[in-house]
């Protein structure tokens, strides 16, 4: 039987701060990108 999934570490301070400004500011991705991304339809 599979694992339980555990809980992701909380960040604190400059970790903290760093991560919310990733997230907040994603990068932009081109059509060729997403193009890539999507599953092949069949």
């Amino acid at each position: 039987m599979a694992r339980p999934i555990k809980e992701p570490p909380e960040l604190y301070g400059k970790d903290a701060e760093r991560f919310e400004k990733l997230i907040s500011q994603p990068k932009p991705v081109s059509k060729e990108e997403i193009e890539k991304a999507r599953p092949m339809r069949q």
